[in-house]
């Protein structure tokens, strides 16, 4: 197997955006800013936090009562 030239060089804003090096067949390099849109798997310290948010019980609901029919005064 031969060895990838890939590279993560950069990982910002706590890992929702990274600059990656890219080697491509040709031997060209390209550099890369790249952003997360939606995690594949998640960390297990991400998971885990939307875990416990989604398990706790609803709060408090609002809503909005609908205006009644009729003539308005």
């Amino acid at each position: 197997m031969a060895r990838t030239k890939n590279r993560v060089l950069n990982i910002e804003d706590n890992g929702n955006i990274a600059t990656i090096q890219l080697q491509l067949d040709d031997g060209q390099l390209v550099k890369g800013h790249y952003k997360v849109f939606f995690w594949l798997q998640p960390p297990e310290d991400v998971a885990a936090k939307f875990d416990a948010m989604l398990l706790r019980p609803i709060e408090q609901t609002v809503s909005i009562a609908p205006k009644k029919k009729g003539r308005q005064r």
